[in-house]
């Protein structure tokens, strides 16, 4: 993984395929794997689990 441009609103990264698939499964295992109430899956994850789920769906 490179960081290749960060603003404060964007940020680039290049990713390799063993990245792409780390990031990728954790997503899947959190959005569809383990339950966690929608307050606690804001808590852990920082964001709500649309925009999680939209992240999953653009790295499928």
């Amino acid at each position: 993984m490179e960081i290749t441009r960060a603003t404060s609103d964007v940020i680039t990264v290049n990713l390799g395929p063993d990245d792409a698939l780390a990031i990728n499964n954790a997503l899947t295992e959190i959005c569809n794997g383990v339950h966690l109430d929608e307050w606690d899956f804001q808590t852990r994850m920082g964001v709500d689990r649309e925009q999680a789920r939209k992240v999953l769906s653009i790295s499928s």
